[in-house]
């Protein structure tokens, strides 16, 4: 079995700061995908442009991240492959979602933005787990192999 490429220290650090950053714009997201109708409709139509912005700021940084892990850290080539088909479909999903919290009113109601909150928690620990696996023999030892 081939040893897995040793981490970069600075790629960790860039994950981390990155992970951050991406973890802020996620609660502005959630804060302004669960009021998109509480306004008049220009109020609405701005809160909808600043959802759009909001969606793609973040799922870029989510990309970063996982390419980040992808590259430097010990994540197996069909994970990889499987993030890089996954990660842009929710954020096509996450669009979707954004027209369905338009209107709150209607059914399914607020039920959508499960998809935005629980996606990007998760890609993080995904490429937060990439990234940590095989940066040292323990942790080889103490994580499941990818």
């Amino acid at each position: 079995m081939p040893e897995p490429a040793k981490t970069v220290p600075y790629a960790l650090a860039v994950t981390l700061v990155v992970g951050v950053l991406a973890l802020l714009v996620w609660m502005l997201m959630l804060a302004t995908l669960s009021d998109l109708a509480g306004s008049d409709a220009a109020g609405n139509g701005l809160a909808q442009a600043y959802g759009a912005i909001e969606i793609i700021v973040l799922w870029a940084l989510l990309a970063v991240i996982a390419l980040i892990a992808g590259i430097k850290g010990g994540v197996a080539w069909p994970l990889a492959m499987a993030a890089a088909v996954l990660i842009p479909a929710s954020c096509v999903a996450t669009f979707f979602v954004l027209g369905l919290l338009s209107r709150p009113e209607l059914p399914p109601f607020l039920w959508p933005i499960v998809i935005p909150a629980a996606v990007p928690p998760l890609v993080l620990a995904f490429s937060y787990w990439g990234s940590f696996h095989g940066s040292t023999p323990r942790s080889r030892r103490a994580s499941p192999e990818a």
